[in-house]
Formats: C-alpha cells, sequence, structure tokens
C-alpha cells in the first residue's frame, strides 16, 4: 500500500503568498485583478477504474456523466458562481462522457475552489442517490456543501447495485494537485482554458471478493470450498457529498441496513478434479470511515466478538446465530459474512466443515489492524484463501495476514461422508463391531435440535427430538444380502410407531426399521449378547428434508385452506446432519461452533425453491431438489400430461394408474444412476427414484407420487428466479460441465465441439413427446422434433423434479401459487407484483427511470423489479404505434415499421418518458403471465396476427458455438408463443415499454 507525505514549510509559504502581485513567478502563482468577466474553459475528467463479475456495471456506464453541476467558491468559502451543465449544453462539446471541457462565464478570481457534482437528479437523470438541482442551489458556502448529506434514492435504500448511472464529485486541481486555482479575465470572444482539471470521482465504493482454496498440508486431498452465501452488514443508508477531510464519511443521523444474503455471482473449479474451489462477487456501497471501540494488537484479534451471547444477529437466512457484539470494530464498521462448506481428506480422515467467516472491510494489516476505512471511488479487492477449518488468509491489495478466527460445524468422519439431496434417498453402509462400545452415540443438527444425544442414556433429551428422519434396516433382519438394498417394508414397519412389537431385533420374522437411538442400542445389545461379530450390513433410509409434523410437538399446523405451513421452516436452509459417533464431540456455548467425530456422518440437502419464504402472505408453493443426480436419459411418452404448469398431476397420470408396481419400474439392488428397468429407463420416470413406497404394498399411489417431473411452465419459473438458487440447482450448467456430462454419455455432437446444448424434457405433452425447454438459451422452450431433429442436443435430455409445498398430498389437482400475480389497470397498462419471488432473485436497484445498462442474459440488469408496470401500447424504434400493409404482395408478413433487435438497443425515443424497453426476464414474465387479450391483433390484407416483442437484453454466446449468425438477442412471438433467440437481423419486432415501481 502506498504511502504519500506532505511537508509544509509555512515560512517559504507565507512569503511565496506575499510575493504574487499581479506577476508571475517560476512555481506558477499568479494573481489577477478580480471581478473581470471571464469567458474560460474547463477540463473535467473521471478517475477510472477496471470493472468485473456480474453484478458490476462496464466502464462506460461506471464513468457517464450526463450532467455538471459546478461551483465556485472564493478565498472566504463564499459561493462565487453556480450552473448546472446538461448534455444539451454545448452540442459540440456536450458532457455525456468520462471526458471533456465546460465553457463558463464568470468573473476573474484569486484563490477559488472549483466544485463539480456530476449526474445530479433532473427529470431526464437519475441515480442512487437523491441530489437535485433545487438541493444545490440552496448551497451558498463551500461549508455547507462540505456538510452536505446524500441520501441513497427511496428505491435504493438497502441496495448494493448500482444502474446505468453514478454519482460523481470532485475538486478542480492544477498539475501539482492543489485545490486552489486562478480564473483570470478574458477580453474578446476567445475563451481561456484554466490551468487546471476538474477530477470527477465516485462516491460509491467498489468491493469485489475472490474465495481461492489453498490447503495448508500438501497431504490433504480432494480439497475443496463450496461458496454459499454472501451478505455485507452495517451498510450506510447516506453519506457526505464531499469526501470527509477527516472523521466520519456518514454525517449525523445515519442508518445502515444489512443485504439480502445472496449467493456467489461465480463459482471456480479444480480443472483436475471438477471439485469446486471458491467464487467470487461485488457490490458497491457508500464509503464508511469508523473509528473501532478500541484497538486491536494484532490482526487475528480484529474480527473477534465477545464471548457474550448478547448482540446474537438470528435474522438472517442462512446465517443464524452470529455473534456481532464485536470486541474492537465500530458497532457501525461494515463487514461480510461468508458461508460456504469445506471439505478434504486427511489421509484416511474425511473432513467436512460448514463454516462462517465474518470479515470486516478495510484496509488493513498486521501493521496497523485498525484500519476499518471504505473510501469512496476505490475499488477493494479482497482476496479470501481458505486453508482449512482452522484458518484463512485475507488479502487486500498487497497486505496479507492470516486470520484463524471463524465459526463453523467441523465433522471428522473414519469412514464416510454421505451426502443426499433433499428428497427420499437410501444408502448402504456396514459398521465393524469392533467400532461398537458403551461409548457410541449419535449427534444431530437441524433446524429444530442440535447437540449430543449422551451416550448409555435410553431416553432421548426432549430437544433432540428432530433424530427420526433417518430410518435403519438391518439387512439381515430382512434376509437380503449385504451388498444389496432392503426393499422399504412401509412406514408401519418402524418400531418407534403406535404397533411398537417386544424383542423386535431377535427374530427375522419381527424385523423391524430403526430410528438412530434404537440402532446403537441394538448394536451394543447384540455385541453384549455375543451376537454381534464381524461386519453387520445396514440399509438407511432418508425420509425427504419436508415436515408435516413438528419433529418435537407432534403437531400438524395448518393455515387457510388446510394448507402445511413447516415447509417454510426447512426449505433453503443449511444441510441437516446425523452422526453416528464413537469419539468426542462437542458444541460451543453459543451455539456458534461444534466439532464431531463420527463413525458415519449423513448430511441432506434443504430442498430449493424460487419463491419467497419470508412473505407471510404465501402459504403455498412449489420446491426442487438441488441437481440431477443421473445422466440425461431419453424422454419417454408423456402424452397424458396436457397441463403446462401441473406437473404432479401430469406425472400421477401415467405413474399412479393402479396397477403399476415399484419394482417393475426401479431395481433395488442399484444405486440411482442405475435404478430405472429397462424401457422405464426415461425421463418421464426418473422422478420416482427420488420418492418412496410408503406403505410397502409395491402399488404406486398418488400420494406416493410426491416429487414429480416439472411442467414445462415450471422450468421457466425456474430460470426466472435461478439468482435465488444455488449454482448445482440452475438449469443451465455451464458450457464445459456440459461437454463433460455429454462424454460421459458417449454423445458425439454432430455439429462440432463446444456446442453447449443442453435441453430439458418437461412433463407438458406436445403430442406424445414433452415441451422441451433450451436452457442455453436462458427460457427458450421448444417442440421435441425441434430440439432433437438438428442433433445439437441428441436423443438426451436433462429433466428436474419438482416438490410441492404446503398442498396436502390427496389433492393432486391443486396448484401452489403462481409465483408471479399481472393485475390489470383501468387504463390499459399492467401491473407485475414479484413479491412471491426470492428477492435473492431480484434486482435490488432501481432503474431510475432510464434504460438499463447494456447487458447480456448472466447480468444482474437481466433480473425484474419486485414490482413494474407494462405500458399500454406497442411502439416502434421511434415511439409509433404497429403499421400493417393491405398490399397483396405481402403474404406473411403484414407490419412495415417494426425494427430489429440491435435497433432498439439505441433507440431513445421508443418509450414514453419514465418507462424503458424491458429486460429479457422481464419480457418472458409478460409472455407468461399477460392474457392474450393483452396483446392486440393488427388485420392486414389476408388476415390479422399478433406482433413479435423484442428486449434490451443480448446473448452471451452471440458469435460461439453454433450461434455464429448474429443470434443477438431475445424475442418473442405473441402470435406463436414462442420465445426464442433472433436468427439473424432480418428478424424485426416492436417492444411493450416497462418502468420500475419500486
Amino acid at each position: 500500500m502506498r504511502r504519500f507525505y506532505l511537508l509544509i514549510y509555512m515560512a517559504v509559504f507565507a512569503s511565496l503568498l506575499s510575493s504574487c502581485v499581479k506577476e508571475e513567478f517560476e512555481y506558477g502563482c499568479t494573481e489577477v485583478e478580480e471581478g473581470l468577466p471571464a469567458h474560460v474553459v474547463l477540463n473535467y475528467k473521471v478517475q477510472r477504474r477496471d470493472v468485473v463479475t456480474r453484478a458490476a456495471q462496464s466502464s462506460q456506464y461506471e464513468y457517464r456523466v450526463e450532467n455538471i453541476y459546478v461551483f465556485i467558491f472564493d478565498g472566504a468559502g463564499q459561493r462565487h458562481y453556480n450552473h448546472l451543465f446538461t448534455n444539451d449544453f454545448n452540442p459540440n462539446n456536450g458532457v455525456a462522457s468520462a471526458n471533456g471541457t465546460l465553457q463558463l462565464e464568470t468573473q476573474s478570481l484569486n484563490n477559488a475552489t472549483i466544485v463539480g457534482i456530476a449526474n445530479v437528479t433532473t427529470e431526464t437523470t437519475s441515480t442512487a442517490y437523491s441530489v437535485t438541482k433545487e438541493n444545490l442551489d440552496a448551497i451558498m458556502t463551500l461549508s455547507e456543501l462540505k456538510q452536505f448529506v446524500m441520501p441513497l434514492s427511496e428505491n435504493d435504500r438497502e441496495s448494493l447495485g448500482r444502474s446505468a448511472l453514478f454519482m460523481m464529485t470532485g475538486y478542480a486541481k492544477d498539475g501539482d494537485d492543489n485545490t486552489t486555482v486562478t480564473i483570470p479575465g478574458t477580453e474578446g470572444n476567445t475563451p481561456a482554458t484554466l490551468d487546471c482539471t476538474l477530477e470527477l470521482e465516485r462516491t460509491d465504493a467498489k468491493v469485489t471478493f475472490k474465495v481461492i482454496s489453498e490447503p495448508a498440508e500438501a497431504s490433504w486431498t480432494n480439497f475443496s470450498f463450496t461458496p454459499k452465501l454472501w451478505s455485507i452488514h452495517e451498510v450506510p443508508q447516506q453519506t457526505l457529498l464531499l469526501p470527509a477531510e477527516t472523521g466520519d464519511a456518514d454525517g449525523e443521523d445515519c442508518t445502515y441496513f444489512d443485504s439480502t444474503p445472496l449467493q456467489f455471482e461465480e463459482l471456480t473449479e479444480d480443472e483436475t478434479t471438477n471439485l469446486t474451489t471458491g467464487g467470487s462477487f461485488v457490490f458497491y456501497m457508500p464509503e464508511n470511515r469508523k473509528t473501532p471501540k478500541k484497538q486491536a494488537e494484532n490482526y487475528a484479534q480484529r474480527d473477534d466478538s465477545n464471548t457474550t451471547t448478547e448482540g446474537i444477529d438470528s435474522g438472517k437466512e442462512g446465517q443464524e446465530y452470529v455473534n456481532t457484539d464485536f470486541a474492537y470494530a465500530n458497532d457501525h464498521s461494515t463487514y461480510a459474512v461468508l458461508t460456504g462448506t469445506v471439505s478434504y481428506m486427511d489421509g484416511t480422515r474425511a473432513v467436512n466443515a460448514e463454516v462462517r467467516y465474518i470479515i470486516h472491510l478495510g484496509n488493513a494489516s498486521d501493521a496497523n489492524p485498525n484500519d476499518y476505512d471504505t473510501k469512496c471511488n476505490v475499488h477493494y479487492t479482497y482476496t479470501v484463501r481458505v486453508r482449512g477449518v482452522n484458518d484463512i488468509v485475507v488479502e487486500v491489495e498487497q497486505d496479507t495476514e492470516v486470520r484463524p478466527g471463524h465459526e463453523g460445524d467441523v465433522v471428522y468422519s473414519s469412514n464416510r461422508i454421505f451426502e443426499f439431496d433433499s428428497h427420499y434417498d437410501r444408502q448402504l453402509i456396514t459398521i465393524n463391531s469392533d467400532l461398537v462400545s458403551d461409548e457410541m452415540t449419535w449427534s444431530v443438527n437441524t433446524p429444530f435440535s442440535s447437540g449430543i444425544h449422551q451416550a448409555g442414556e435410553p431416553t432421548v433429551e426432549p430437544s433432540l427430538g428432530d433424530y427420526k428422519w433417518i430410518k435403519f434396516a438391518i439387512n439381515s433382519d430382512y434376509d437380503t444380502p449385504s451388498d444389496k438394498y432392503v426393499k422399504y417394508p412401509g412406514d408401519q414397519n418402524y418400531a418407534g410407531g403406535d404397533n411398537k412389537p417386544s424383542g423386535y431385533y431377535a427374530h427375522p420374522e419381527n424385523a423391524r426399521l430403526l430410528d438412530v437411538q434404537q440402532l446403537v442400542e441394538r448394536l451394543k445389545a447384540d455385541k453384549k449378547a455375543g451376537t454381534l461379530t464381524g461386519t453387520v450390513a445396514i440399509t438407511a433410509f432418508v425420509d425427504e428434508n419436508l415436515y408435516i409434523t413438528h419433529p418435537l410437538t407432534g403437531e400438524k399446523p395448518t393455515k387457510g385452506d388446510g394448507h402445511l405451513v413447516l415447509w417454510k421452516e426447512m426449505v433453503d436452509k443449511d444441510d441437516r446432519q446425523l452422526h453416528i459417533v464413537t469419539e468426542g464431540a462437542q458444541y460451543s456455548p453459543d451455539g456458534n461452533s461444534s466439532l464431531v467425530n463420527s463413525l458415519y456422518t449423513f448430511k441432506q440437502k434443504a430442498i430449493r425453491t424460487v419463491f419467497n419464504v419470508e412473505n407471510e402472505d404465501l402459504e403455498t408453493a412449489w420446491g426442487l431438489e438441488s441437481v440431477m443426480e443421473t445422466g440425461r436419459l431419453l424422454p419417454g411418452n408423456v402424452s397424458w400430461g396436457t397441463s403446462p404448469n401441473n406437473g404432479r398431476a401430469n406425472t400421477i397420470s401415467w405413474l399412479a394408474t393402479g396397477s403399476l408396481q415399484w419394482t417393475q419400474v426401479l431395481y433395488t439392488e442399484n444405486d440411482m444412476e442405475h435404478a430405472l428397468r429397462g424401457n422405464y429407463n426415461r425421463a418421464a420416470y426418473a422422478c420416482l427414484m427420488r420418492n418412496r413406497d410408503l406403505n410397502g404394498n409395491n402399488i404406486i399411489e398418488a400420494n406416493e407420487v410426491r416429487w414429480y417431473l416439472a411442467a414445462i411452465d415450471q422450468l421457466t419459473d425456474i430460470y426466472i428466479g435461478e439468482y435465488a438458487l444455488d449454482a448445482d440447482s440452475r438449469l443451465y450448467p455451464g458450457a464445459s460441465a456440459v461437454l463433460d456430462l455429454k462424454k460421459n454419455e458417449g454423445y458425439e455432437n454432430q455439429n462440432g465441439a463446444g456446442t453447449p446444448c443442453w435441453h430439458y424434457a418437461s412433463s407438458s405433452a406436445d403430442g406424445s413427446n414433452p415441451w422441451v425447454f433450451w436452457s442455453e438459451e436462458g427460457a427458450s422452450r421448444g417442440s421435441y422434433g425441434e430440439s432433437n431433429g438438428d442433433n445439437r442436443n441428441g436423443s438426451y435430455y436433462a429433466y428436474r423434479c419438482i416438490r410441492n409445498l404446503g398442498l396436502p398430498l390427496e389433492k393432486p389437482e391443486e396448484e401452489p401459487e403462481d409465483l408471479i400475480d399481472c393485475n390489470p389497470n383501468s387504463d390499459g397498462t399492467y401491473t407485475i407484483d414479484l413479491s412471491k419471488l426470492n428477492p435473492k432473485a431480484l434486482r435490488g436497484y432501481s432503474d431510475n427511470e432510464r434504460e438499463l445498462a447494456e447487458h447480456d442474459e448472466r447480468d444482474a440488469d437481466n433480473l425484474p423489479r419486485v414490482r413494474f408496470e407494462v405500458d399500454d401500447e406497442t411502439r416502434n424504434a421511434d415511439g409509433a404505434e404497429p403499421r400493417y400493409t393491405t398490399s397483396l404482395d405481402n403474404w406473411t408478413d403484414h407490419f412495415m415499421n417494426a425494427d430489429s433487435w440491435i435497433t432498439y438497443q439505441d433507440a431513445p425515443n421508443a418509450c414514453p418518458d419514465g418507462y424503458r424497453i424491458p429486460n429479457q426476464r422481464e419480457l418472458l414474465i409478460m409472455s407468461t403471465r399477460m392474457p392474450p387479450a393483452a396483446w392486440q391483433s393488427y388485420k392486414g390484407y389476408w388476415a390479422s396476427s399478433k406482433a413479435t416483442y423484442m428486449c434490451r437484453t443480448g446473448f452471451s454466446m452471440n458469435g460461439q458455438y453454433h450461434y455464429t449468425n448474429l443470434r443477438e438477442g431475445f424475442m418473442w412471438s405473441a402470435q406463436n408463443d414462442v420465445f426464442t433467440l433472433q436468427n439473424d437481423r432480418g428478424n424485426t419486432g416492436y417492444v411493450r415499454c416497462v418502468r420500475d415501481l419500486q
């Protein structure tokens, strides 16, 4: 980190000042006669920095200037001049760029201070901050300007993102970096160029986090860090307009906010192992410069919390129980919380840790651990090196130090750590009788229970009551070989049910499913009786990670029309865990950390959802599994799937026929990858593997089909809300993963290496075949024949299994609430309400009544705001309504003034004031939610038809792979209800404009 020192020799400085009388000296000091007419040119420039990652805006927007308010103050700090320059002030030297000139009509002045404020809020210009011309017109002194507090605007009060324009301020400086300048008088019409430049700086800081895996020991293998969520806490909601020379930057009465936890924007993988090794994200924030409570002696103390539990924050999703009672840092110093999973092999011992890292911002080092400052117009890059379960390394620019303190749940397993998805599953384990002792016990960690059962205690502690979600079947009890799974015998076979037999473990005819407490006691009893020798094979049946009955109280809470409510306690949470323990285990007093040494560990992911669990009015929804656990499959016959949005009803129609048996479809001796039999090895039947024969009668019944094949509209909604999901759960796995999976399936691409096709089969029928979702294009859809016919995807399809949430199982026809509400207004406009959509999938910043920045489908600008309005008119690039021809020569195209996608990317007159061209997701929402009557038909000579509509969003793979013919952006045909890419610039259409409402 560079440091600059300024030495001021007061005697010499005073001598120079006294000598500067209307003469120019070698030091460049000039004094002029004041009050003369001065027609002068002021150069301005924007201090530039690089940009990276999905949420960062490109430099053309980060440093774009559309207006500049200029102040000149005299030597006493009184206002001498003020004026707002807009981009139409001087057509030849306009200010809609990062560099330029301004022409000022003022009077000559000595010892002047020139200040510029760029992108002041006007009818056509707005940023995340609220600063108007009227605000600035009222300022009469430099002191007032320095004390002016700039709040975040109402729609950006809790935003870490920025739209297409940034607030900037700065001083005019000469070549020696002095802010005191001279304004000479001028004669005639030729302006004089001032010997200084107005240097504008972004008022926001920009922060990039990069997380990297770096094992502390060379002997560790399969080392990975999989990021989960990040959030930023104690972010100021205002800042001083001009940077404070010393002290705090907030001004008085500042309030602060904590951001919504978000997924990492980018994940990195090891090219050799394909393990996730880290990730990155970026955000913007006002500057924050706080004095710490007390001085830390070294870097390791910097983020320490007091040992008491006071101040524990339990309100943030995915980051519960973070102790924020900091010992050294100021309570309002900004900090990040990162969560993730560290895993590796330490010899034969598996290590797995769910970790939380607290990292205060600031350019600190061991030499200066008390720098918590985040300053304006600085791009901070934090490189976080995860080295294991004991420490991390944080690099801020060039300063690197060890930071050992963090919280987490660490598991050391002498055998395996099994990781399950959120649906029903099973696993075969073996336990050596030598490891069974009186000290054997178990521990659990779920949203309802966390702790270790006391070994030898026959009664389970009430607080640990959520342990029955895995049932164990000892293979020998069921006359099942040790290398095969026991066939699930039915829920009624569980020994903890109402019909509990005695002596169940001694006789095969009385075989019963056991929970973990019963299993441990059974193993101990058998060893004591001398009947347990060698190894014992056990089939573990894992329940789906969804509760109907509360595991501690036994209650079945409902709401509204009998809707089940416990799903909100489980979705999108941390993995639940169950450990069979042979050694010590311990939990910290505040519950923040745990250490478990296990014989076996079972971890199960939560159900993921794109719905907003925090919405109190939301009662029903649907969720999805995290990964597709098999390879791609042939689609199968879904001809009975008549619904575009009710995937469960579709799937039940061909599975629950009353005669189809579980063992007809599924093997019992194979893993999930090879579980489907013969002609049932199809996507249409694949979700049956996520279900269970709950009553053991071997007949597939409707209430047992809980996980089902997604309908086509549900696949679309997964894409709309995909940034609420972790990377594994999203529909498109990325081009490299696609190619790897295709290679594993033996698929040969007939259109050349690198084609990134990844198509999904739905449960919605297109004849006997499914409607197909093209995930590489975001949300394009088509028929099976179109997808398969060009050999880009091949014969095998991805699929996704869905689970209804909150709905009673006996009502398969009942659908969950719609993810999106669309309401018509009396003036012909429509209001789109996305308050049911997970906030992680929403654009956190407002459009500020201007066009979104140029972007592609993967960028943050392609997210919707929580509420937006759709204009009532269809318009072309000039704002005109569609015109049609009556010419007999125009058989198929009636429209005369349609424009191409590229034309709309620079079409300032297309939308009315305050409106803009929609992004891809907004157009997708409009196309799936607005009724057919909302899209006008236009009558030509031969027939009537509806128009095609364009959006603002470009295609990230345009020009790559097989997308070489200018597949630049997205379009939707209201006539054919087809959402796709433009084929070339000959495709034309119109726009339906939108605007953010909040």
